[in-house]
């Protein structure tokens, strides 16, 4: 428990005398335990220090069939890199022993796949070393989304037809036409084959071809 091992910080840090940690512990309780405590305390329960650090451990500690290993191994990021941490480090405490090639191959496998391939390709050797690397390569996945929502949205008209109704297409007017005459007929012109010296002449007289007339 976090709270026993600060307390047992305090009193070796001040030197306190195990008679008084007793006394001096209550005064750092609140809410649900100091109202265990007195209850304990008045009924004769916690005699002494010792007493007292065994019954804050049957009374607050997880259960003996809780086993952090086994929760630290199973453990997988589900939220932010430091939500993670924290849970990796609560649960990492309860453990002794583990070697820290291990912790730091624990807290590699457990991280979100797209953070735990760029983690794994930098090769960090310490626990230290992976989180910061963690929380870069979070910082810029959440920069490349945030890129990505304010990009402007496509004009629709140029993907993609209206969707109100189709204007409707009227008819195109019809070309002003006039009423249609008869033809009239074509002249009947009766044309001479004429030879060259006839031509000739009658170019020189200045007289029609097709007749005896003068050309004008």
């Amino acid at each position: 428990m976090g709270w026993i091992f600060k307390i047992s910080q305090f009193f070796d840090y001040h030197h306190t005398p195990e008679a008084e940690r007793l006394t001096v512990a209550s005064f750092y309780m609140d809410g649900p335990a100091l109202s265990w405590y007195q209850w304990m305390h008045r009924n004769g329960f916690i005699t002494s220090w010792f007493d007292l650090l065994q019954a804050l451990e049957t009374r607050f500690a997880p259960s003996y069939y809780d086993d952090p290993s086994s929760s630290l191994f199973k453990l997988t990021q589900r939220s932010s890199v430091n939500q993670y941490l924290n849970e990796f480090e609560r649960l990492a405490n309860r453990i002794v022993g583990l070697p820290q090639p291990f912790l730091l191959s624990c807290f590699i496998s457990g991280l979100s796949p797209e953070i735990r391939r760029e983690v794994q390709a930098l090769r960090p050797l310490s626990l230290s070393q992976a989180t910061a690397l963690a929380k870069l390569q979070e910082d810029k996945i959440a920069d490349r989304r945030r890129l990505f929502n304010n990009k402007p949205p496509l004009s629709s008209s140029s993907t993609t037809s209206p969707s109100g109704p189709h204007p409707s297409v009227l008819p195109l007017p019809a070309p002003n036409t006039l009423p249609l005459l008869p033809t009239p007929p074509k002249p009947h012109l009766n044309y001479r084959k004429l030879s060259p010296d006839e031509m000739a002449s009658r170019r020189e007289k200045g007289l029609c071809y097709n007749c005896d007339e003068t050309f004008t």
